[in-house]
Parts: structure tokens; sequence; C-alpha cells
């Protein structure tokens, strides 16, 4: 028929693709693509008295130093982390490609031109003072010092999640690093298939009856400790290695526990 040519999904008979905020047939973009960065604390430089007058203007300028281990290849777990977020900005699906595309020019040029309309670069009118004689600064600029280019995409055919990461280092040389990470995780955390949940709902079972035993056994320790020498007992009888471990091992699981149950 006249449809024969669209294509569809092998799965959904009917369904024809792409469809506005896939890739491909399977990866779909959730949410949209963020741009942030970490920005540098800027502080007076050393002017020199002599040069003042003649280079007010440019002497003027403010430094922003920029950490040293930026100067050698970053490791990976400096690019799955962004220390501060500042200067957040998003790209989303529901907006036109005119829109990110304007958008763009005005984090580019510190929304120059922006007189008869509204500025689409919010961080760029929050980046005050600005250069003399602009609306705005660009959202790339001297104190700038890590950026990261994300966005997180759900595959439904694996039952996925990934975020991808593009993140760019600004070295005190003037060199950037450049590093794409990709930090994946399961819909379901306990596998799909049978034998997978059960091994893990048994290993997860496992953990928790021993934590428990950990903490009843060093409780009954203390009680019995407590009642024998009084509370400063505590420092002089019970205070040992192994019973310190037991008691980091019991309280580092809450957090564990409470994260897991609450968005599991």
């Amino acid at each position: 028929g006249s449809g024969d040519h669209i294509m569809r999904y092998p799965q959904s008979p009917g369904v024809g693709v792409p469809v506005e905020g896939d890739f491909l047939r399977y990866n779909r973009l959730v949410g949209g693509i963020q741009f942030v960065q970490t920005v540098a604390e800027s502080k007076e430089c050393a002017v020199l008295q002599s040069l003042q007058g003649r280079f007010g203007r440019w002497w003027s300028k403010r430094c922003t130093p920029t950490p040293s281990h930026y100067n050698l290849p970053p490791e990976d777990w400096a690019a799955e982390s962004v220390e501060f977020l500042h200067r957040v900005e998003w790209f989303l699906p529901v907006n036109t490609s005119g829109e990110w595309e304007q958008k763009l020019v005005d984090m580019e040029t510190g929304c120059q031109g922006t007189e008869n309309r509204t500025c689409k670069c919010k961080s760029c009118l929050d980046a005050a003072p600005f250069p003399p004689g602009m609306l705005g600064s660009p959202w790339l600029d001297e104190s700038s010092q890590k950026i990261s280019v994300r966005f997180l995409i759900f595959n439904p055919e694996f039952g996925q999640y990934a975020l991808v990461s593009s993140v760019f280092f600004f070295a005190r040389s003037g060199h950037i690093w450049k590093m794409i990470v990709v930090q994946s995780f399961q819909m379901n955390p306990y596998g799909s298939d049978t034998l997978t949940q059960v091994v893990l709902v048994c290993a997860f079972a496992v953990w928790c009856l021993i934590l428990l035993r950990n903490f009843v056994s060093e409780t009954k320790e203390v009680v019995s400790v407590i009642r024998r020498y009084g509370f400063d007992g505590i420092y002089s009888q019970y205070l040992e290695f192994w019973n310190v471990v037991d008691w980091i091992s019991v309280l580092g699981s809450i957090p564990v526990l409470t994260v897991w149950f609450t968005f599991d």
C-alpha cells in the first residue's frame, strides 16, 4: 500500500519511526540534554603598580586559578561527577531545532542582539558583572574549569538506562582534555530471568541477616558491659578494633538500605 515505505518497529507492527525523542529504534532520550560546568572562584591578581595607569583595564581583570590536577590526563572518576553545578542549561525535546540553535547562539555571544527578545541563556544573565557594553556574559569564559554535556537514554529492548557524558577539562596550559563516559544500570536491579532473580534475592537476604546478626550481638555486648562496668566501661572494656568494624558495617548499611527501598 501507500504506507509500505514507512519503517516499523519489529515488536510493534503499525508504529512508524522515527518517533520524536528516540535515537534509532531503541534508545529513547529521557528528559533532555544538560549543559553544566564547574567554575573557578575568581580572586584579585598581583598587579604591577607602575603599569596600572597604562594597562589598568587589562590588569584589573580578576584571576581564575585552575586546579593543578587538570594538568595531567584526568581520571575516570573526575569525568563521572561535577563538583559544583554552575551555569546549568537544558535543551528539551519539546523545543524546536530553531530554539535550540538560538539558545546556542545566546550562550556563545552572551545574549548579544537580544534587546527586542528574551535571551534563552538564563545563566548568561546571572553571571554579573558583565563585560563592558554587553547584556550578559558568554556561557563559556575564562572561569570555566570543566564542562559536561550529558543526557539520559533508556533502552526498552534491554530495560537499561545509560547516562552519557561528554566532559571537557581546561588545563592551565590551554590544553583541553576530552572524555566520554557512559554509566549504565538496569531498570530491574534483580535481573530479567527467574534464576538470576532468585540468586540475587537470596544474596540480599543473607547480607541483611548478617547485618541483623551483627547489630543484635553488638547491642547485647554493649548492654552487658554497661550493666557490669557502667557507661565508662564502653571506653575501657568495649571499644576494640573489631567491635568498631562491626558498628561501621551496620551504620554504613543504613543509607544503602534507605536508598534501595526508597527508589526500588
